[in-house]
């Protein structure tokens, strides 16, 4: 069960993830030794990572990338061989094993520009080796939606949430001419492999101290603050996620939901979701959308009737968090991105992969 005091500090962080110690325990009425302790006490008992807790989400397209999510029907004994293939691919975005509409895994790649062929190529090939029976693969169509879990609809006397799935349908017929937002275009070209060092860092640990990640990068601090601003004004950064740890299980459970409808019902879904108070990624596409989204169990039949109501086809799962995998932004050992490009070739991308994977 949660503490009163830690609600609150999971709250300040819902509200202002970058705040410090200072400003958030203003924020919630608590002392900074307090407010600290009590940090401290959430990632010991797994709830925060015990790491970097707060990680900025990338906008690929700024960075001449493409998301692709991927879904792998497989049989239980191949899904260490499909897992593998995540862990070996270079631009691998997450992974987690999914049962329902789908029996395997759920995967992000933010591969570079034009290469999304030799990703297909290669699920081709090991759908040919049966590493899995069949695949689908969207590509992302328009911005993602992000939302953080708010705790003030959590009760730590009873364990339970208390929203209202029937107020949130009212939202979908609410959302007048809101419109999924563009993915903002390339800037490659005025970026270097400093640049990604310090996303690189971001994406690891966003709430660390700033003249550590200048340190780390060996330039100056007033040049870490240029940086910053650049990546601010070309909407490079474009959330930043709380990320939990497996204690936050006891309070959530990871859904997926890979859904098929028109454009208008798309952006009228996208923008009741948006308010949402459960941790979710909204994934346009040209089809529908993809949706994971962490809520409680007894509240899936309820989100599920309400989503079935708007879209023409959903296929729905549960998802493993324990086997989840987040892989940080260009973590290779050596970066990807060279000579002022990210490594495309068709030997890096599909030969190599194929090889390290020692499949008969």
């Amino acid at each position: 069960m949660l503490r009163r005091a830690e609600l609150k500090i999971l709250t300040a962080l819902h509200d202002n993830p970058l705040g410090d110690i200072n400003s958030l325990s203003r924020l919630v009425k608590m002392s900074p030794a307090t407010f600290a302790r009590n940090l401290l006490k959430l990632q010991s008992k797994g709830l925060l990572d015990k790491d970097g807790f707060v990680s900025a989400q990338i906008a690929y397209s700024a960075l001449g990338l493409e998301l692709v999510s991927v879904f792998m029907e497989c049989l239980p004994e191949n899904l260490p061989k499909i897992e593998s293939m995540c862990e070996i691919h270079p631009y691998s975005a997450y992974k987690i094993r999914c049962f329902g509409s789908t029996n395997g895994v759920f995967a992000l790649f933010a591969v570079p520009t034009g290469s999304v062929s030799s990703l297909i190529s290669l699920l081709d090939a090991l759908e040919t080796k049966r590493v899995f029976t069949s695949y689908r693969i969207h590509r992302l169509l328009n911005e993602q939606i992000y939302t953080e879990a708010d705790f003030r609809y959590y009760d730590n006397r009873t364990g339970t949430w208390s929203f209202r799935w029937d107020e949130w349908e009212k939202l979908i017929g609410q959302a007048g001419e809101f419109e999924l937002e563009e993915c903002p275009p390339p800037v490659l070209h005025q970026m270097t492999a400093l640049d990604m060092k310090i996303l690189r860092h971001l994406s690891m640990h966003a709430r660390r101290e700033r003249k550590d990640i200048a340190k780390e990068v060996d330039i100056p601090a007033y040049h870490l603050s240029r940086r910053l601003n650049f990546y601010r004004a070309n909407r490079i950064i474009r959330a930043y996620r709380i990320l939990f740890g497996l204690t936050s299980l006891n309070l959530v459970a990871p859904a997926l939901a890979e859904c098929f409808v028109d454009s208008q019902s798309k952006d009228r879904i996208a923008y009741a979701v948006s308010k949402l108070p459960f941790q979710g990624n909204f994934i346009p596409t040209d089809s529908g959308f993809v949706l994971y989204l962490t809520l409680p169990a007894p509240d899936f039949p309820k989100f599920a009737e309400v989503l079935l109501r708007y879209v023409d086809k959903a296929n729905l799962m549960w998802g493993d968090y324990a086997s989840s995998v987040r892989y940080w932004f260009d973590s290779e050992e050596t970066s990807n991105f060279r000579d002022g490009r990210w490594l495309a070739t068709r030997e890096f991308l599909l030969d190599n992969i194929i090889e390290r994977l020692k499949l008969e």
